[in-house]
């Protein structure tokens, strides 16, 4: 892997090949940082959607504990970033807030996480603010 762009963009080698393949992070200014170039791109729950959808692939083709076990991790990966991004957009923080309460219950469930439609906007699940999917 080579960081071309620190915490948005990245270059990684593709295995039995010397072909590579890029991989582009949204990139946005908040209150908290401000970039003089923005761009687009994928957020880390497509990401970990994608590894998710992979992995089950992988667990059809030949199962074993570990992956069954992979599976899951990532799932719980997944369901944390969208509770936090949820329960942000729930109280109205700004990005230049780190801190949010843990109040309410999402709705969604952790063993489905992969399963809900994502916002067209934000990327996120159940995304009241954009009105999304």
């Amino acid at each position: 892997m080579l960081v071309i762009d620190e915490g948005h963009e990245y270059v990684m080698h593709e295995v039995g090949d010397t072909g590579v393949q890029r991989i582009k992070f949204v990139k946005q200014s908040s209150g908290a940082v401000t970039w003089p170039d923005e761009h687009g791109g994928l957020n880390c729950q497509e990401v970990m959607r994608i590894l998710i959808h992979r992995t089950k692939v992988l667990e059809a083709v030949l199962p074993c504990a570990e992956t069954h076990s992979a599976i899951g991790h990532l799932k719980a990966a997944l369901y944390q970033f969208e509770l936090r991004a949820w329960r942000r957009k729930q109280q109205g923080l700004n990005k230049k807030q780190p801190v949010h309460r843990e109040v309410g219950e999402p709705p969604f469930k952790p063993h489905l996480i992969e399963y809900y439609p994502t916002c067209s906007v934000c990327g996120h699940i159940f995304c009241e603010k954009c009105k999304g999917p």
